[in-house]
């Protein structure tokens, strides 16, 4: 599996010394709509829950996998606000 870091996001996670990322489905909000689940992405300083995750090492990042989401090529993370005034959004998208 192939992970792609930009490096500004990679500086940025740096900064907020967030080096544990979780890539994984993301959790339905509720049960009266049809829902599509999306790939979400998920920061951390220290990270518990293992289990149902793979690791990864790219650079000084350890980044968790769902397993059911081992199949894919890859990700890329990356963010499109580049607004010094504006919170960082990172983005993930598959390959």
């Amino acid at each position: 599996m192939k992970i792609l870091i930009e490096e500004d996001v990679k500086n940025y996670l740096r900064k907020k010394e967030k080096l544990i990322l979780e890539i994984a489905y993301d959790e339905p909000k509720g049960c009266c709509i049809p829902y599509t689940p999306a790939v979400q992405l998920n920061t951390f300083k220290e990270y518990s829950n293992k289990n149902r995750y793979k690791s990864f090492q790219v650079d000084e990042f350890t980044i968790f996998v769902e397993n059911s989401l081992l199949e894919e090529k890859g990700f890329r993370v990356y963010s499109q606000v580049k607004l010094p005034f504006l919170p960082v959004v990172i983005e993930i998208e598959k390959l």
